[in-house]
C-alpha cells in the first residue's frame, strides 16, 4: 500500500472520528437539557406529593389517651389539656370515653367529665367528682375528626 493511500485513509478516519465526536457532544448537550427538564418535573411532583400529604394529614382523625392527676382528696377537679399532633383546618369534633375509673370503695362514685375548651389546636377536658367521691384517677380515650 502506498503512503498516499495511508494518508488518505487516515484523513477519512480522522474526519469520521471528528464527526462522531461532534455528534456525541451534541447528543450529550441534548441529554443534559432533558435531564434538567426531568429533574424539574421530579421536584415539582415531589412538592405536589408533599402538599397533598399535608392536606390528607390535616383531614385525618387523631386520637390518644388522657389521664387525670392522681389524688386522694374528695371532690377532685382536674383540667387536662391535649394538643393535637397536627392542627386541624377547622375546629374538629371530639368524642371521649372513660376507660379507667379508680375511686375509693368507701365513698360514692360520682363523676362528671366534659370539654371546657376546643379549637383546631387542641382541647381541655374537665374531670370532676362531687358528693364526697374520692376519685384516685381516671383515663379517657379520645378521638378528634374534621
Amino acid at each position: 500500500m502506498k503512503f498516499s493511500d495511508l494518508e488518505s485513509k487516515q484523513k477519512i478516519l480522522y474526519y469520521n472520528i471528528t464527526e462522531k465526536t461532534k455528534k456525541l457532544q451534541q447528543n450529550d448537550e441534548i441529554m443534559k437539557g432533558r435531564i434538567t427538564v426531568i429533574s424539574g418535573e421530579i421536584k415539582r411532583t415531589k412538592d405536589m406529593t408533599t402538599s397533598l400529604q399535608h392536606q390528607i394529614n390535616r383531614n385525618k382523625c387523631q386520637s390518644g389517651l388522657v389521664k387525670s392527676s392522681y389524688t386522694t382528696k374528695p371532690n377532685m377537679v382536674s383540667d387536662k389539656s391535649v394538643r393535637f399532633a397536627r392542627p386541624f383546618q377547622n375546629k374538629p369534633n371530639v368524642v371521649f370515653g372513660l376507660s379507667v375509673f379508680d375511686s375509693s370503695s368507701k365513698t360514692n362514685a360520682r363523676l362528671n367529665s366534659y370539654l371546657i375548651k376546643l379549637d383546631r389546636y387542641g382541647f381541655t377536658l374537665r374531670i370532676s367528682a362531687w358528693g364526697g367521691t374520692v376519685m384516685y384517677q381516671t383515663h379517657y380515650f379520645w378521638m378528634a375528626c374534621p
